[in-house]
């Protein structure tokens, strides 16, 4: 059987080096940090989620779906799957 999926809404950023207060990180980020599902690392994000901790590196997305689980994608797979809703 073949199955498609559907199409799901998240809400991203792209992590990145900048002071530009358009591109800072959003709320939900900021408490994941606090709480510790986020820390820093030398030039990388490591988030905790449900298959373990993730690394995220400068240039990956940080994203987090419906449910509030947080999770880094490669730019190359953000750029290929999603696209920003207007």
């Amino acid at each position: 059987m073949r199955y498609e999926s559907k199409i799901r809404y998240v809400d991203a950023f792209e992590y990145v080096q900048t002071t530009r207060d358009s591109d800072a990180p959003p709320c939900w980020f900021w408490n994941a940090m606090v709480t510790g599902k986020i820390r820093r690392g030398r030039g990388s994000l490591f988030i905790e989620t449900s298959y373990g901790t993730l690394e995220a590196s400068l240039g990956s997305w940080i994203v987090t779906n419906k449910t509030g689980e947080i999770y880094p994608v490669s730019p190359e797979t953000f750029k290929e799957y999603y696209e920003e809703v207007k």
